[in-house]
């Protein structure tokens, strides 16, 4: 309560009050982050999500982050190709082809993998043949280089004739890097194809040519809204365009026979 207002040189009696109907995020800065950790579980693990938790005050308060250190960040994770998807098994879990392409454990390995340089830039003292264990790339050699593709000095199976070579999507690792079309974003992301509705029911695969990528067969095609308060065709409207002898939903219209009139 709060001392009301004066009459006559004496106090009116004072007036409770009590703040209703804010939530627990609203109130408590640590809950906040809380659910905003939770919620981030049922997420792809977009690396726009996890900085906007860590942004929360009481996530960066206790790291330690400011503006400076949370862009910082976000250049590190943009330069190694970290996009979204914790690992390989995470993406397979969002019906997507499993693969840890620009997913975190990608990206922190080779974070991980300048920490393992020595002074010569070799990888744990090591230098020996080595190579990705596919048809195309013959073996190897482990060098440190840096690779303009990610923009960072990296530890790398260096295969003559191979490296650095253009990535071709085509399912098959072109640059013998160890890694198979991740020049190619939108591989499995899903996409809606050359058909009459806007549903995302199909994922990208790699074109015909290798060039680039096309939205790939859909599961359901040419799908046509119906009258049930549903957007059956996925283009933000419910029950447009439906008609009953002519006359548009929502329309006045006449009843049939002696009512009719």
């Amino acid at each position: 309560p709060f001392p009301g207002p004066w009459k006559d040189g004496e106090p009116l009696p004072a007036l409770p009050f009590r703040l209703a109907d804010r939530g627990l995020s609203e109130t408590n800065r640590a809950a906040a982050a809380l659910l905003a950790a939770m919620d981030l579980l049922e997420t792809r693990f977009e690396v726009r999500s996890l900085l906007d938790v860590m942004a929360l005050p009481a996530v960066a308060e206790h790291h330690e982050l400011d503006g400076g250190s949370l862009e910082a960040l976000a250049g590190v994770l943009a330069r190694v190709h970290v996009h979204w998807g914790a690992d390989a098994a995470h993406r397979g879990e969002l019906d997507v082809p499993a693969g840890e392409h620009f997913s975190w454990r990608l990206g922190l390995d080779r974070l991980l993998v300048g920490l393992a340089l020595d002074d010569d830039g070799d990888m744990l003292g090591v230098r020996a043949a080595a190579g990705p264990d596919v048809a195309e790339c013959p073996p190897g050699e482990w060098v440190c280089v840096h690779d303009p593709k990610t923009y960072t000095v990296q530890v790398l199976c260096v295969v003559e004739g191979h490296f650095q070579a253009d990535e071709i999507c085509n399912e098959l690792d072109d640059d013998c890097d160890g890694e198979v079309d991740e020049t190619y974003f939108e591989l499995g992301m899903p996409c809606d194809g050359p058909d009459t509705d806007e549903c995302l029911n199909g994922a990208y695969e790699c074109s015909e040519d290798g060039s680039g990528v096309s939205c790939g067969v859909e599961s359901s095609t040419d799908l046509a809204e119906s009258c049930d308060t549903i957007d059956n065709d996925c283009d933000g409207e419910t029950d447009e365009h439906l008609t009953y002898e002519g006359i548009d939903l929502s329309e006045v219209c006449d009843g049939i026979g002696e009512c009719g009139t």
